[in-house]
């Protein structure tokens, strides 16, 4: 999902497919964790390629269908709402030690969530982002 063309082909697969698009969720991710002054170069690109990179390259791909569908719903007198889910973490929002590519990649989700929330409004896609978090059994 980190290679430059995978936005394209899985949007394109989907539409393809189902000759559409309603719901979008960018869910995949990892960690791999380190203390700042024992993290590599590697590590923190691969968090920020997996967790904002490749969500972005693939609403950037979907804009398209995004735009077009809703104008033509627009124009038949037709509403059609579409939903965006991004996976956070309350690392992204709080932070979490070892946790510093992890954690700025998905305060990066959480940004990301907000412009699309107000780019995509007018296209009735609704935006959103659930920021999940360890929890412990009682």
């Amino acid at each position: 999902m980190t290679d430059g063309d995978f936005a394209d082909r899985f949007i394109a697969t989907a539409l393809d497919t189902y000759s559409g698009i309603d719901i979008i969720v960018n869910n995949a991710g990892y960690t791999w964790d380190n203390v700042v002054q024992k993290m590599t170069d590697e590590q923190w690109e691969a968090m920020l390629a997996v967790h904002l990179t490749a969500p972005f390259r693939i609403l950037r791909a979907a804009s398209a269908f995004i735009r077009e569908a809703s104008k033509r719903e627009t124009e038949e007198g037709r509403e059609m709402f579409r939903k965006v889910v991004n996976i956070s973490s309350t690392s992204g929002m709080y932070g979490n030690a070892g946790q510093a590519n992890y954690g700025a990649a998905k305060a990066g989700i959480n940004g990301l969530t907000k412009a699309m929330a107000k780019e995509w409004g007018r296209y009735k896609v609704n935006v959103n982002c659930v920021a999940f978090a360890l929890i412990k059994p009682a």
